[in-house]
């Protein structure tokens, strides 16, 4: 993030505004700690020429360097800024002495080589408006940042709609790919104590799992036949935690293999089966994956022998509502998912066939 650019007038008013704020500070410091007796015109003199010579060298040396420390990290840059403002107090209060032994005659035998009282308390004063500059500019520069970026939208608002519209699915795949993940771990850890032969084995199915989440991550799309097999090894890994009392079967046309379909699509309908219904009874869970041709769209369905549910109970953020989030986004309301309201539970994915898909998303 580069600082934002000067107008040296301005930048000259700013130090000056700084400066005499410093010189405020320092006469009333005096005054508190010595009483009256040392507010006098020499006093008020030498703090103002104190603070200019200071604060000018430190305001100067920040906006300098700034832009050779942006990609320090924060202690690194802290450091560095805090070395400045040492450096500027020390050359600051040299240089402000020599001034003021030509302006005040009686000041010139105490010789320009501050005492280490004058120097350490010109220090705590310059530390504390030095700082207070460095993060103004900071937030100057932010602030100059954002307006840009908005500027730019302005004058492109159609590509902005479209880094928003990817910025939200990327978001969403986001939530999606962890969830897939974490819950699969779960799956494996329950193993390890009393298979770990077995658990070895589906660490390696995990490896293939977590290969496939980064790759369709990067995607956004996936042949049908690569979200088959990706889904069947998930379930490999469930049907070794539940034993019998899961079972599973996999349907689909060798013709709809090669089409293409919204990456762990299909994973999180079978997913939201092991969670809602798997985990939660004793009975055995039969899952039934198909995939048909219906006119110019694809349907994928994943029925079970659960309770079955209404769209009303999917809670907002979890797997299904993120996937219909995710169908709106990329297929502008051309795709849909439907909750089947019966007595077994049953959830369908509707999408276009590869010719009606949204190019700016599409990959080959």
């Amino acid at each position: 993030m580069r600082t934002k650019k000067h107008n040296l007038p301005v930048l000259l008013k700013q130090c000056f505004l700084i400066n005499l704020a410093a010189t405020v500070v320092a006469v009333a410091f005096n005054i508190s700690s010595f009483g009256l007796k040392s507010f006098s015109l020499q006093e008020i003199v030498s703090s103002f020429v104190y603070s200019n010579c200071i604060g000018t060298l430190i305001c100067f040396s920040i906006l300098f360097f700034n832009d050779f420390w942006e990609n320090n990290s924060t202690v690194i840059r802290l450091a560095k800024v805090s070395l400045a403002i040492f450096t500027a107090t020390f050359f600051g209060v040299t240089i402000a002495r020599l001034v003021l032994s030509l302006i005040f005659p009686n000041l010139a035998r105490q010789g320009i080589i501050p005492s280490w009282q004058n120097f350490v308390f010109s220090l705590g004063i310059a530390f504390t408006f030095g700082f207070a500059f460095y993060f103004y500019e900071i937030s100057q520069a932010k602030l100059t940042q954002t307006k840009e970026e908005l500027s730019q939208k302005e004058l492109a608002e159609e590509q902005a709609k479209t880094l928003a519209t990817e910025a939200q699915l990327a978001s969403l795949e986001s939530r999606i790919h962890p969830h897939f993940l974490f819950n699969t771990l779960n799956s494996i850890a329950s193993l390890i104590r009393e298979e770990p032969i077995i658990a070895e084995k589906m660490v390696e199915k995990l490896s293939a799992l977590l290969r496939y989440s980064l790759d369709s991550n990067a995607k956004g799309f996936v042949l049908l036949s690569q979200e088959l097999e990706i889904t069947q090894k998930y379930l490999e890994i469930e049907k070794v935690r539940f034993g019998d009392k899961l079972n599973y079967k996999i349907e689909s046309s060798d013709n709809l293999r090669e089409i293409k379909i919204p990456s762990l699509a299909l994973q999180t309908l079978v997913e939201n089966s092991i969670k809602h219904v798997a985990s939660k009874t004793s009975q055995q869970t039969e899952i039934v994956v198909s995939v048909i041709e219906n006119g110019e769209k694809v349907e994928i369905e994943v029925r079970d022998n659960g309770r079955g549910f209404s769209a009303n109970e999917i809670n907002n953020g979890h797997g299904l509502d993120n996937l219909q989030k995710r169908l709106q986004t990329l297929f502008n309301g051309e795709a849909s998912l439907e909750i089947i309201d019966n007595s077994k539970g049953c959830v369908k994915l509707r999408i276009p066939k590869k010719d009606n898909f949204p190019k700016s998303f599409y990959v080959e």
